[in-house]
C-alpha cells in the first residue's frame, strides 16, 4: 500500500498514535507525535517517528520544537504528495504553537494567561491564537497541499467545531484579525497584552499580512475530516460503566459551557 505520513497531536496523542501506528503497520513514511507526555514507541516506529512533550495549558519551548517537526514532515509530505493521517485531541491549541514572525513564545504565553483569566470562551481564544501562529487555522492544511490528510479528531469542544479544536490547523478558519481584536476589547485585555502581539493582530486588521486561510481556499478539498469521540461517547461510557457497576446513573447533558460556580448551579437546580 501507499505511505502514509503520521501527524498526532494533543492530550491523548500517544493512544491515537499507537492505533494509527498498528493501522499502518508496513506503510509508514514517517511522523510526529506531539503530547504532553513521554511516549514510548515500538522500536520499527522510532527509528522514522519523533515524540516530543510539549505544555498545556500554556505552550512551551519543547512543544514548539515538535510544532516546528509537525510543519516540516506536512512539507515533506507536500513535496512528495504522501497522505498524511492526522490525529488531533484535546490540549492541540496549547501544544502545536508555533508562533508567528514578530511574535515570541513569551508573547503567547502572556496573552492565553491573559484572556484565560479574563474568562475567554475556547473559540474566542482560539481565534485570537490562529493569528499569532504559522500552523493554527488552516495553515498546515496550506503547508501540506496537495497531499491528501485524513483528519481523525477527538473533541473536547462542545458542539464539535472542527475550526476549534486545536484552533483548526486543517480547517477553513471563518475569523479574522478584526476579530481577534474584537475578543481583546469584549475581555478588556487590549491596554495589557504584548505590544507585539497588538502590532501584529493591528497590521492584520488593516490589511498588511496575510489573513488565515478562510472557506472556499481550494487546498481543503484535500482534507477528510471525522469526529471519532467527543463529550457525548465520553459521557455514555461513563454512564455504562457506572451501571456496570451497580450504580444507578443516567446522562443528563452534555452541552453546558461557562464558568463551573454558575454551571454547577445549573445542574445541582
Amino acid at each position: 500500500g501507499e505511505r502514509v505520513v503520521l501527524i498526532a497531536v494533543g492530550k491523548a496523542a500517544p493512544p491515537m498514535a499507537r492505533a494509527g501506528l498498528r493501522h499502518l503497520e508496513g506503510r509508514l513514511a514517517g511522523g510526529v507525535i506531539l503530547a504532553t507526555d513521554d511516549v514510548a514507541l515500538p522500536e520499527a516506529a522510532a527509528r522514522v517517528v519523533t515524540a516530543y512533550r510539549g505544555g498545556h495549558p500554556l505552550p512551551t519551548p519543547e512543544g514548539v520544537r515538535g510544532a516546528r517537526a509537525v510543519l516540516r514532515a506536512a512539507r515533506a509530505a507536500s513535496a512528495e504528495e504522501l497522505p498524511i493521517l492526522l490525529l488531533v485531541s484535546g490540549g492541540g491549541s496549547a501544544l502545536l504553537t508555533l508562533p508567528a514572525e514578530g511574535v515570541t513564545l513569551a508573547d503567547v504565553r502572556a496573552t492565553t494567561r491573559l484572556l484565560q483569566e479574563a474568562g475567554a470562551w475556547i473559540g474566542s481564544l482560539n481565534a485570537v491564537r490562529k493569528h499569532l501562529d504559522r500552523i493554527k487555522g488552516g495553515r498546515l492544511a496550506r503547508a501540506a497541499a496537495p497531499a491528501p490528510i485524513r483528519a481523525l479528531d477527538l473533541s473536547d469542544v462542545v458542539g464539535d467545531r472542527l475550526d476549534v479544536i486545536a484552533s483548526g490547523p486543517v480547517h477553513p478558519d471563518p475569523t479574522t484579525f478584526g476579530d481577534a481584536l474584537d475578543v481583546l476589547d469584549k475581555f478588556d485585555v487590549r491596554d495589557r497584552i504584548p505590544p507585539s502581539v497588538l502590532r501584529r493582530l493591528e497590521a492584520g486588521a488593516a490589511g498588511e499580512l496575510d489573513e488565515t486561510p478562510g472557506p472556499g481556499e481550494p487546498f481543503f478539498g484535500n482534507v477528510y475530516a471525522e469526529v471519532v469521540g467527543n463529550a457525548g461517547t465520553a459521557a455514555e461510557a461513563a454512564v455504562a460503566e457506572a451501571r456496570s457497576r451497580g450504580y444507578e446513573s443516567r446522562l443528563l447533558r452534555t452541552d453546558l459551557t461557562g464558568e463551573a460556580r454558575e454551571v454547577g448551579r445549573e445542574l445541582g437546580a
